[in-house]
């Protein structure tokens, strides 16, 4: 099962501040609660999310084990952790010796379900042993990063520990777990890198050219990808089509769509009398990795025309509606089609290839979808362009979008637009949203938003408001 990236104040886990240093990166720290916790003993009955001291092998060598579950709800599918450690506390030992001799327990990393289960027990991968335990109090264990990594990059519900010894006999460690009130819980502490904005490309799985002669279409199969071939679209709107099924590029869970485009390697072909070059229309629809002659009409997305075909062998790249595809990848597609087709004043000629040419050849490239994303996950409010600082070219940002309150659904602005509450506008309570997380100078960041009056005359409202009964210097950042 897929994580999904929900609002922070809805989750368990607090997410903390911490910015990386990288561009298009933030680094967060995700403080995890035990979500559940038992002991299973070898003797009497196992103590499951109660309030309670797990034991780890108390009287004879693993005689009992604690396994711990915690929700990765809250962590970001585009995490790359940097550190995982387990926060815990011990609050009574067996020890041997007179207090010299004390005990030593592992720690086994799984993919769990949240709860806590016997058959738990026998689960996991050694991830980190303790020192030997002398005194109660507070301990933490780094956990081996690899392990952890791969659990959250598999996609399980939660991350499960399990906890026991094989030290000599009598020797006991108890873990606490006081769900109420819920101090000194086990804590999974995890710190993570997540790149803000990316790009992901996609490769060709099916193409095809379908043409329209004596009224009926007609599928073309030696363009069928197995060969280097091209497609040619000829003397006018709608005689042929260029089917291409692109395996759907993977874009991290939670994140949002901010462009894409369509790379094509065409050979210009005519033009007409009066200088009008040809051009051409990319639609998308979903895919299914298999051109079929039934696609030419399968239009679902907006269609995305090109700029002028203007000489000779060259790249054409065609900018997508990011709308469309994030509408296309919200409905979890496997594979992405598009339908290549002329403008409709257009009457002109021009060839896309469809594989791969000569290894030395520069051209005759295999087209390529690519998608940029963005990931807002932990993101300061105001910060349109996501480098981690709220300034005056957030402010350009949000005011060059703005579009006032629209109704739901109307409006489709995003974060980079200066969107910070996502509701599909840019409006007043974005332009408070970065004036709250605004670390500079306030006049500066007021004069920027007088070029739009509603927030302005909201801004200033409040400031009345905010100084009543203040002194000046009170006011001066109100």
């Amino acid at each position: 099962m897929k994580r999904q990236i929900m609002g922070v104040q809805s989750l368990a886990a607090a997410v903390l501040g911490g910015w990386g240093i990288a561009s298009g990166a933030v680094q967060v720290t995700y403080d995890i609660p035990v979500t559940d916790m038992g002991e299973f003993a070898v003797s009497g009955s196992p103590q499951i999310g109660s309030d309670f001291a797990a034991n780890v092998q108390w009287g004879s060598i693993g005689e009992s084990r604690v396994v711990l579950e915690f929700d990765l709800g809250a962590v970001s599918s585009a995490a790359v952790l940097q550190s995982a450690t387990l926060n815990y506390h011990l609050n009574e030992l067996q020890t041997a010796d007179f207090g010299q001799t004390g005990p030593v327990v592992s720690f086994f990393a799984y993919g769990g379900d949240g709860v806590a289960t016997i058959g738990d027990t026998g689960a996991g991968t050694l991830v980190g042993t303790s020192p030997e335990f002398l005194n109660n109090g507070a301990y933490s264990q780094p956990l081996l990063l690899p392990t952890v990594q791969s659990i959250l990059d598999t996609g399980p519900d939660a991350l499960g520990l399990r906890i026991w010894s094989d030290t000599p006999n009598n020797l006991g460690a108890g873990f606490h777990w006081n769900a109420n009130p819920t101090t000194n819980q086990p804590v999974l502490s995890l710190v993570a890198d997540i790149q803000r904005q990316g790009t992901v490309s996609g490769g060709v799985a099916a193409d095809a050219q379908a043409s329209f002669d004596n009224g009926a279409w007609s599928l073309d199969p030696a363009s069928a990808g197995l060969t280097v071939s091209r497609w040619p679209l000829p003397n006018g709107p709608d005689e042929e089509r260029a089917i291409i099924e692109f395996a759907a590029p993977t874009i991290p869970t939670g994140a949002m769509i901010s462009g894409g485009r369509l790379r094509l390697d065409t050979r210009f072909i005519s033009i007409s009398s009066t200088g009008v070059h040809a051009s051409v229309l990319a639609h998308l629809y979903a895919g299914d990795g298999v051109a079929e002659l039934t696609d030419i009409g399968a239009l679902t997305l907006p269609a995305a025309r090109s700029a002028d075909i203007v000489s000779g062998t060259q790249e054409l790249v065609i900018d997508l509606n990011r709308q469309g595809l994030q509408a296309a990848y919200d409905l979890g597609l496997d594979f992405v089609g598009t339908l290549l087709s002329y403008a409709p004043d257009n009457f002109l000629q021009a060839d896309f290839y469809s594989q791969e040419g000569a290894a030395a050849s520069t051209f005759f490239n295999a087209p390529v979808l690519e998608l940029d994303y963005f990931i807002t996950d932990g993101a300061t409010p105001g910060d349109a362009n996501l480098d981690e600082v709220v300034d005056l070219v957030d402010a350009d940002i949000l005011v060059s979008a703005y579009t006032g309150a629209l109704a739901a659904g109307a409006g489709d602005a995003l974060w980079l637009d200066g969107d910070f509450d996502q509701d599909g506008d840019v409006d007043f309570a974005d332009a408070m949203a970065l004036r709250r997380n605004f670390g500079a100078d306030l006049a500066a960041l007021d004069a920027r938003l007088a070029a739009i009056p509603e927030p302005m005359v909201g801004l200033l409202c409040v400031g009345i408001v905010a100084c009543r009964g203040k002194s000046r210097r009170e006011c001066s950042r109100a």
